[in-house]
């Protein structure tokens, strides 16, 4: 819940100095290009659509988009660093509170994570208050994903390669015993 306020604040905060410095438009503008900058890597959130044409038409599902980016990261990181991902199980709340303790993003980027999370959920769920989502809180959120979606393709090939070598260490403890007309394969655990 502390986390939750403190997330909070810094958002509101980031939304007041850019409607204290009027430079909205430069932002929208600045957004679009860093997204578009990333297109390989979100291609596959936003499908037919672009991040303009959504801030300016339908912001609301900007939170879907965003958050499946996030859980992207999260999970790309979460498997290639503690285990496979276990759908019925495993969330992006979840994953993200252990990808947490292993300090591999910045402190920055998991509260940016946290704040796209809240964000997919906010534009996710029914409201009767009429609650339009926020141009300039869009604007914030979506330039923190950036930082984070820039920050993750800086260490993916670490992540990577990681993966890779414990796909292969594992691999190495499958050991086949062999004996005349029977095959045993044996699994060593550590």
């Amino acid at each position: 819940e502390k986390l939750e306020k403190q997330i909070e604040d810094e958002r509101t905060e980031k939304e007041e100095i850019i409607k204290k410095q009027n430079k909205l438009e430069e932002e929208h503008r600045t957004v679009c290009e860093r997204f578009k900058q990333h297109e390989a890597f979100v291609k596959f959130a936003f499908e037919e659509t672009t991040i303009d044409e959504l801030l300016e038409k339908n912001r609301r599902i900007l939170g879907n988009m965003f958050r499946l980016v996030a859980e992207k990261i999260v999970f790309s990181i979460y498997e290639s660093k503690i285990r496979p991902i276990i759908k019925k199980r495993d969330t992006l709340d979840s994953c993200l509170q252990e990808v947490k303790l292993l300090e591999i993003l910045k402190p920055s980027s998991i509260n940016a994570l946290y704040a796209v999370k809240n964000f997919g959920n906010d534009n996710s769920h029914y409201s009767s208050e009429e609650n339009q989502t926020s141009y300039v809180r869009t604007i914030v959120i979506a330039k923190d994903l950036i930082d984070v979606i820039e920050e993750y393709l800086s260490i993916e090939q670490k992540l990577e390669k990681k993966q890779t070598d414990n796909e292969m260490e594992e691999s190495e403890k499958i050991k086949n015993v062999s004996k005349p007309g029977l095959r045993i394969v044996k699994k060593v655990s550590n």
